[in-house]
């Protein structure tokens, strides 16, 4: 796979892989309590998981968080 190939098979198991929940707290930052314990994570942390998965692949990351969620019509 390409690296760009591989950023998106991430992406695409992130996005997939969970529903949209909280805890109200960092467990869910880790990828692996996020997938294996919880299976919810919202749109802020996922940014901190797919970073975790990204890194952990070997690209450069830096997560970061939206303030606010945009709704698109």
């Amino acid at each position: 796979m390409t690296d760009r190939e591989k950023a998106i098979a991430l992406w695409q198991f992130q996005t997939t892989h969970r529903f949209h929940a909280t805890t109200n707290d960092a467990e869910v930052n880790d990828p692996v309590k996020a997938f294996n314990v919880y299976g919810y994570t919202t749109c802020g942390d996922d940014s901190i998981c797919l970073a975790g998965l990204w890194k952990t692949a070997g690209f450069k990351v830096r997560p970061a968080r939206v303030v606010g969620t945009v709704l698109l019509k």
